[in-house]
Parts: structure tokens; C-alpha cells; sequence
């Protein structure tokens, strides 16, 4: 690590002058609503196009397949409603807990969301 970054200034640790940078947004915090209720027994589920978009993926949804689609550059990843595993590229992978609709969106369980 050469500096730390706060807002639009570089701070290096070698004591050096700080110095100003641009910061890509995909790097500023975002929030993310929840979209249900969270106990103790009910994982915490996010909105899978309200954790991509900020990150830049474009995120679309196929009605017929009841699929929320993200992409980013050559990345795509693919998850289906009820669904306890998440596409990405041409492999799979295992989600914890299944992509539900809350609240009238897809969402991910936040353990996934730290996995994808």
C-alpha cells in the first residue's frame, strides 16, 4: 500500500505531501436497501441490481426465465428466482441461500453478495 485515499486526496505513507486523485465511483460506498425483515433465523437479503450498479454492471431482468441478468465488460452473471446457485460465465456456483423476490425485486442473501 502506497497511500490512503480520503475523498478526493492521497495521503502517502511515507509522509510525502498528500496530493489530489479522482476516485472511480465503483470505488465510493453506495447503500443498499433490505428487502425483508432480518432475524436471527432469516438470512439478510439485498437487491442483486442495488449492490451491481454501483459496482458497473448493467443489470436487466427476463420475465420469461425469472432471471436478473448483470454484466460487466466479458463478466455475466445470471441468477434465477428460487434459485440456490448464481451463473457466472459458463460455470456455476453454489448461493447459500436461494435468490428470492422481496418486495418486488431479486434479491441475494448477504453472504452470497460476499461471495459473487
Amino acid at each position: 500500500m502506497e497511500s490512503i485515499v480520503v475523498f478526493d486526496r492521497a495521503y502517502p505513507l511515507d509522509g510525502s505531501a498528500p496530493y489530489p486523485v479522482e476516485v472511480p465511483d465503483t470505488l465510493k460506498p453506495f447503500t443498499v436497501t433490505m428487502t425483508q425483515d432480518f432475524t436471527e433465523t432469516t438470512p439478510l437479503y439485498l437487491p442483486l441490481r442495488d449492490l451491481c450498479e454501483p459496482l458497473g454492471y448493467h443489470c436487466t431482468w427476463d420475465s420469461a426465465a425469472h432471471a436478473a441478468i448483470c454484466t460487466d465488460g466479458d463478466t455475466r452473471i445470471t441468477i434465477t428466482q428460487g434459485s440456490a446457485a448464481a451463473q457466472i460465465n459458463d460455470s456455476e456456483t453454489a448461493l447459500e441461500a436461494p435468490a428470492l423476490i422481496a418486495k418486488g425485486r431479486l434479491s441475494i442473501s448477504i453472504d452470497d453478495a460476499e461471495t459473487l
